[in-house]
């Protein structure tokens, strides 16, 4: 936290991924900006595609010190800083089929806020309650308060289920697919655990 500038006691919601309008951020940032404890912090991270979609963002956050906004590219070694610094990730899209950031978030087992769609609602099923809490939309400033309480309050001995799937099979496939740089085809164990 020291490294993002965060202190060791606030209550930190991470939006972390590539800053694109269909992620809804915005709401995120409206909601946030509604929450009363002046110890919590919303971090939002990302390369993002649109100039003129960070200073839509910049000026919903209106100079809220609480909010920090890293845009860019975020090295996969520094992946880890970001994610040992939050206590929840949220992800506040309109539609989606799959997610990176929230496997991501899984694999760094950080629990996650997500919006009732079909592709969370099997997520869920999979992870169970301890890791994925859902909300219906819009994102209100009440969930992201209860929520992020939900998230500092609750023991989580294990870890996500998702973070032990085997993608061997899907990896071996696309290697098969996909050839590398100098022709060769590329091989992987597709193990995805992170613990």
């Amino acid at each position: 936290r020291r490294a993002l500038g965060i202190g060791n006691s606030d209550g930190v919601v991470l939006f972390l991924g590539m800053l694109r309008r269909y992620k809804n951020i915005e709401e995120l940032i409206i909601s946030f900006r509604k929450v009363a404890s002046s110890e919590a912090r919303l971090l939002i991270a990302g390369k993002f595609f649109s100039e003129s979609y960070i200073d839509e963002l910049n000026n919903m956050i209106g100079g809220d010190e609480r909010i920090i906004l890293k845009v860019g590219n975020i090295p996969d070694e520094n992946l880890q800083l970001y994610f040992r610094a939050a206590d929840l990730s949220v992800f506040p899209y309109r539609e989606i089929h799959t997610s990176g950031s929230v496997y991501l978030s899984l694999a760094f087992c950080k629990p996650v806020l997500v919006p009732r769609l079909p592709f969370m609602e099997e997520l869920a099923e999979i992870n169970g309650p301890d890791w994925i809490r859902m909300y219906d939309s819009p994102l209100t400033t009440k969930e992201l308060e209860s929520g992020l309480a939900w998230s500092l309050g609750k023991e989580r001995n294990d870890h996500p289920a998702s973070n032990s799937f085997d993608f061997s099979w899907f990896c071996e496939a696309m290697a098969g697919v996909f050839p590398s740089r100098d022709g060769a085809k590329e091989t992987c164990s597709g193990r995805a655990s992170f613990q």
